[in-house]
C-alpha cells in the first residue's frame, strides 16, 4: 500500500513519490546498473520483469536516492505516475499531467495531446518521471513515450513494464530474482544476509515478532525461498502465511504454490502470485499462450531447437514467439558459458505451475507434445551417448544438461506403446546413463536401463542393446552386483559381434577385462585388452578411436601395475595421458591421472604422484563426478599417511567414503574403509581399526573379491597379533593366503601377506629374531613395491613395541551417566544434568562412534535417542534435532560432530572414551 507523499523541493517545482509502507530489502547492483545507464546518456531506461518481481519498488527507491539533484533549482523535480488504470494514450497523458499538475489540452487528437504535454515536460527542463505499470500501454509507446522523449529531450524516464517497449534509444534491465542461498551455506549468520531470506524474515515478523530464527529454521526458510525462485512477491505471500504456519510446515505446502501465495482479503493486483501471472498472460496472444503452456512439457528448461521441434507444429515460427515471452519476462533466457554461450530458457516454477493447468486442459494438445518431446530427446539421446561417453567435452556437458528432459522423455516412451516407443526408451536410457553415473545415481541409470532392455530385446536391433547391456553392466558393477555385471557384459559382448560392430565389441572385451581383473585374473584381462585394441584398429578413421584405445590402455596400465610390471604399466599410461590429452575434452581424464598418480607412487616418486593427484582432482572439482573426485581423495589419503600426514589423510578418507557412500560405489568404499583401518591402526586406535576392517571383509566377501579378501584378512591377523590372540591370527593367515592363490600372477599381493605373516611372528619372538624377521620384511617391499606391501609394513612399524604408534592425542570423553562429556584439554565436563535429550543424543552418537566407526546416526535415529516413546511429526521431529545438535557444537562439540549425507557422527579422526560416571 503507498500513500501520497508531495515535497517541495522549490518555489516552482513539486516532486511527487508516494511513500512506501514497507522496508526495501536488497537490490544495490540494480539501482547501480540503472544510474549507469542514466550517467550514460541514457533518456530511457525500463526495469522489466514478471508481476511481483519488484520493479515498482526499484524504481521508487531510485527515485528517492536521486532526488536531491533533480529537485535543485533550476530542475523540473522527481515525479512518480502509477499508469495501472490507464488503457489508451488519451488516459495515459491525463494521468500524467494531473501528477504534474498541467491541464490536459482540450483537443480530442490523441497525437495532439501527446504533443501538448511533450511540450509541457520541455518547459520542466532537467527531470525524472517514472511511468509504472507501463505494460497494457506498451503498444502506445511509440505515441505516447516516444513523443515526450523528442520533446523534452533532458526529461529522464525511468518506465516499469512486464514487458520492453521496444522504443529507439530505450534501455532495457530486465529484474531478476533476489540472490538466493547456495545450496552448500548452513552457517546461520551467512544465511540470514541473503537477501531473498531477509525479505522473509522482515515480512514474517511484521506478522509474528516472536518467529523464532534457529539454525533449522533459517535452513528451511532456505528451502522456501529456493522454491519461491527468490520471486520478492511469492516470498512475501508465503511469509504472510507464518501467522498459521511454522516454516517447516509452509515448506512442505509449497507443493502447491499458487493455492498458497494468496493474501486473503486483498483484491488486488498483487493479492495473489495467480492473479500477478494471470494479468500478464491476459495479454498474450493465442500462439503466446499455446507455446508457454507448451513449454511445460520440458523439464529444467530447453534450447531453441527442442522448442521448434515439440512446439513448432502447433504454433508455427517458435522464434518470435520466444522472443515474445522474453519479452513479458515469462520465460527466462540464460546464456550457458559452457555451450560456447548458447542460451537455454527456463520458467519460474509459479509460472509453470499456472502454464501447467492450462497445458492440462487440453489434454490431446499435451498428448501430441509428450510424443514429440519423447521423440526429440531420443534422438538427442543416440546422437550424443556415444561422443559423450569416449570424449565427454560438449557432447558430456550437453547431455548432463537436459538429463531431466530424457528421463521425462523415457517416461513417457515406456508408457507408449506405440512401436517407435522401445527404440526411444533404449535411446534415452543410454544418453542419460553417463550423466547419472557422474552424478552418482547408477540406481537411477540401473533403473531406466532396465526398462528400456526390457522393451527393446526383440526390436531387431542389437547393436543398440549390446550398448545398453553394456552401460548396465557397468552400473551393476558399480552397485556391486558383480554377477549381474558380468552376465550383461557378456551378453553385450556377444550382441556386439552379432551386429559387426567391431567398436562395441572391443568395449564389451573392456568391460570383461576389468572385471576378470578384480577377481584376480590379470593375464586373462590383459588377453582382453590386448583384443580389445586389436579391434579398435580395425576402424580406422574413427573419430572417437583414439578416446577409445586411450581408455583400452588406461585399464592395461592397471593390470600391469596389478602384476608388479610397473615399467610396462608407465608406458602404457603414458600412452593413455598422451591419447586424452590431444582430444580437446576427455571425462575420463581424472581417472588417468589416479592411475598415472598410482603408478608413480609404487615406483617411489611421491611428488610427481601427488602432482598427477591434482591435477585429476582439478578437473573433477570442476564438474559433478563424484566417483572418481572419491577416488582420487582415496588415493592421495594413501600417499599422505605413506609420508606421516595422518591429519590430512584422515581428512581425505572420510570424504572419499561419504562420496562413494552416495554414489554406491560398494567396492570402492570398501577399500577405503580397509585403508581408513591403516590410518587408525597406525594411530594406536586398535579397535577403530578391527572394526573398520571387518566391516570391510564383510563387503568385499559379499561381493566375492579375493583380492581384497586377502588383504584384509592380514590386517586382521596383524590386528590380532597385537591383541595377543595369535591362534585367531594364524586363522586369519591361512585364510589370506587361500584368498591369494586366486591372484597368483599379483606378486606384491602374495609378498603382502608374507609380511603380515612375519608381523605375527615378530610380535612373539626375542628382540634379535625380531630385527631379522623385520629385515625380511622390509626386503619383500623393496622386491615387490606397492601401497599395500608399504601399508603391511609401516602397519608392523607401528606395532612393534620398541617402535610404537602415533597416539592421536587425549580422547573426547563421554559419560554414560548423569554429568555429560569432556573435550580434550578442558579441565571439567560440560554439565547435560538438566539437558536430558541432549545427554541421550550424546551417548547415542559415541555408542555409534565405538561400534561403527564413521557411520553416522540418521535423523530419525537421533530423534528417537532423545525423546524416545515420543510420536513427533517429521518436520517438527527434524526441527528438534537441529537444534540439540547446533546446541552441542555450540556447547563444545564443533570440531567432533560431523554431518554427512546418512546423518551425523562423532569424528573417528579422534579417540572416544565411553563411561559410566560410577
Amino acid at each position: 500500500m503507498t500513500t501520497p507523499r508531495d515535497r517541495q523541493e522549490d518555489a516552482s517545482h513539486r516532486t511527487h513519490l508516494p511513500a512506501v509502507a514497507s522496508s526495501f530489502i536488497g537490490r544495490a547492483a540494480d539501482l547501480d546498473a540503472i544510474a549507469e545507464r542514466f550517467e550514460d546518456g541514457a533518456q530511457l531506461v525500463t526495469v522489466t520483469g514478471l508481476g511481483g518481481m519488484g520493479k515498482t519498488r526499484v524504481a521508487l527507491r531510485f527515485a528517492e536516492a536521486h532526488a536531491a539533484s533533480f529537485s535543485a533549482p533550476g530542475t523540473g523535480g522527481v515525479w512518480f505516475c502509477d499508469l495501472t488504470a490507464a488503457r489508451d494514450p488519451a488516459a495515459a497523458c491525463a494521468a500524467v499531467a494531473s501528477v504534474l499538475g498541467i491541464r490536459p489540452g482540450s483537443s480530442a487528437d490523441e497525437a495532439t495531446l501527446a504533443d501538448h504535454l511533450g511540450r509541457a515536460l520541455s518547459r520542466r527542463g532537467r527531470m525524472l518521471l517514472v511511468l509504472d505499470n507501463f505494460e497494457q500501454l506498451a503498444e502506445f509507446a511509440e505515441a505516447t513515450l516516444g513523443r515526450w522523449m523528442r520533446a523534452a529531450s533532458r526529461a529522464r524516464f525511468l518506465v516499469t513494464s512486464r514487458v520492453a517497449l521496444g522504443l529507439a534509444g530505450e534501455h532495457r534491465w530486465p529484474l531478476r530474482s533476489l540472490e538466493l542461498p547456495p545450496a552448500d551455506i548452513r552457517d546461520e549468520r551467512d544465511l540470514a544476509a541473503v537477501e531473498s531470506i531477509d525479505l522473509f524474515v522482515r515480512r514474517a515478523r511484521q506478522i509474528r515478532p516472536d518467529l523464532p530464527l534457529r539454525p533449522d529454521d533459517l535452513v528451511a526458510i532456505a528451502d522456501v525461498v529456493r522454491r519461491l525462485d527468490g520471486i520478492p512477491l511469492a516470498i512475501e505471500l508465503a511469509a504472510a502465511r507464518v501467522a498459521v504456519l511454522s516454516v517447516a510446515q509452509l515448506r512442505d505446502r509449497l507443493v502447491q504454490r499458487l493455492d498458497l501465495l494468496v493474501r486473503p482479503g486483498d483484491a488486488g493486483r498483487h493479492a495473489s502470485m495467480r492473479r500477478a501471472i494471470a494479468d500478464t498472460w491476459e495479454q498474450l496472444g493465442a500462439a503466446e499462450q499455446a507455446c508457454l503452456a507448451g513449454f511445460t512439457i520440458f523439464a529444467g528448461g530447453f534450447m531453441l531447437d527442442a522448442a521448434e521441434a515439440v512446439l513448432g507444429r502447433e504454433v508455427g515460427a517458435v522464434l518470435p514467439v520466444l522472443e515474445s515471452l522474453c519479452r513479458h519476462s515469462l520465460v527466462r533466457a540464460t546464456p550457458r558459458l559452457d555451450l560456447g554461450d548458447e542460451v537455454r530458457f527456463s520458467l519460474y516454477e509459479t509460472i509453470r505451475e499456472f502454464a501447467a493447468e492450462r497445458l492440462a486442459a487440453a489434454p490431446e494438445l499435451a498428448a501430441r507434445l509428450a510424443d514429440r518431446h519423447a521423440a526429440h530427446y531420443a534422438e538427442f539421446g543416440r546422437a550424443l551417448a556415444v561422443p559423450a561417453a569416449a570424449a565427454g567435452g560438449q557432447a558430456a556437458v550437453r547431455l548432463a544438461v537436459e538429463l531431466d528432459n530424457l528421463i521425462a522423455a523415457h517416461a513417457h516412451a515406456i508408457a507408449d506403446s506405440s512401436p517407435d516407443a522401445a527404440a526411444r526408451a533404449l535411446a534415452l536410457a543410454c544418453g542419460a546413463d553417463r550423466p547419472l553415473i557422474r552424478r552418482g545415481l547408477p540406481r537411477m541409470s540401473l533403473r531406466l536401463l532396465d526398462g528400456a532392455i526390457a522393451r527393446a530385446r526383440d526390436t531387431g536391433a542389437p547393436g543398440a542393446v549390446a550398448a545398453a547391456l553394456l552401460a548396465r553392466g557397468r552400473a551393476h558393477r558399480l552397485l556391486g552386483a558383480w554377477q549381474r555385471a558380468r552376465a550383461d557384459f557378456e551378453e553385450g559382448l556377444a550382441l556386439a559381434r552379432a551386429a559387426g560392430d567391431p567398436t562395441l565389441e572391443a568395449l564389451g572385451h573392456m568391460r570383461i577385462g576389468e572385471q576378470v581383473e578384480t577377481d584376480g585374473a590379470t593375464q586373462e584381462a590383459r588377453e582382453r585388452f590386448t583384443t580389445a585394441l586389436g579391434l579398435l584398429a580395425c576402424v580406422p578413421g574413427d573419430p572417437l578411436g583414439p578416446l577409445h584405445e586411450a581408455d583400452v590402455r588406461a585399464h592395461l596400465a592397471h593390470a600391469w601395475r596389478r602384476e608388479g610390471a610397473l615399467e610396462h604399466a608407465e608406458r602404457e599410461i603414458l600412452r593413455s595421458l598422451e591419447l586424452h590429452c590431444a582430444a580437446a575434452h576427455s571425462d575420463d581424464l581424472p581417472m588417468v591421472f589416479y592411475e598415472a598418480g598410482t603408478i608413480a607412487m609404487f615406483r617411489g616418486r611421491h611428488d610427481e604422484a601427488l602432482a598427477r593427484f591434482d591435477e585429476g582432482l582439478a578437473l573433477v572439482r570442476s564438474t559433478d563426478a563424484r566417483q572418481a573426485e572419491g577416488s582420487l581423495l582415496y588415493v592421495r589419503a594413501i600417499l599422505l599417511q605413506a609420508r606421516g600426514d595422518l591429519d590430512l589423510a584422515f581428512d581425505h578418507y572420510a570424504r572419499a567414503i561419504e562420496l562413494f557412500r552416495e554414489v554406491g560405489s560398494l567396492a570402492w568404499e570398501a577399500s577405503a574403509l580397509y585403508y581408513f583401518a591403516g590410518a587408525h591402526l597406525e594411530r594406536g586406535q586398535h579397535d577403530d581399526a578391527r572394526k573398520l576392517v571387518e566391516r570391510a571383509l564383510a563387503m568385499f566377501t559379499a561381493l566375492g573379491v579375493p583380492r581384497y579378501q586377502a588383504l584384509t584378512e592380514g590386517c586382521r591377523a596383524t590386528l590380532f597379533a597385537v591383541a595377543g590372540d595369535f591362534e585367531a591370527a594364524r586363522a586369519c593367515l591361512d585364510a589370506a593366503e587361500r584368498h591369494a592363490a586366486a591372484c597368483r600372477s599379483e606378486r606384491a599381493l602374495t609378498a603382502t601377506v608374507a609380511i603380515h605373516r612375519l608381523h605375527v611372528a615378530m610380535m612373539g619372538a626375542d628382540p634379535e629374531t625380531r630385527a631379522g624377521l623385520l629385515a625380511e620384511a622390509r626386503a619383500l617391499v623393496e622386491a615387490h613395491p606397492s601401497d599395500d606391501s608399504r601399508f603391511a609394513l609401516r602397519a608392523a612399524l607401528a606395532c612393534l613395541p620398541e617402535l610404537g604408534p602415533r597416539i592421536a592425542g587425549a580422547p573426547l570423553i563421554i559419560r554414560a551417566g548423569a554429568r555429560g562429556f569432556r573435550v580434550p584439554g578442558a579441565d571439567q565436563d560440560v554439565d547435560l544434568q538438566r539437558r536430558a535429550p541432549l545427554r541421550r543424543i550424546v551417548v547415542a552418537l559415541a555408542r555409534k562412534r565405538l561400534d561403527a566407526p564413521g557411520e553416522a546416526l540418521a535423523l530419525e535415529e537421533l530423534l528417537d535417542a532423545g525423546w524416545p516413546g515420543e510420536r513427533v511429526r517429521d518436520s517438527a521431529g527434524a526441527n528438534r534435532v537441529h537444534v540439540a545438535l547446533s546446541t552441542l557444537r555450540n556447547l563444545g562439540l564443533r570440531a567432533f560432530l560431523v554431518s554427512g549425507p546418512d546423518g551425523y557422527a562423532l569424528t573417528s579422526a579422534s579417540p572416544c572414551l565411553l563411561e559410566d560416571d560410577d
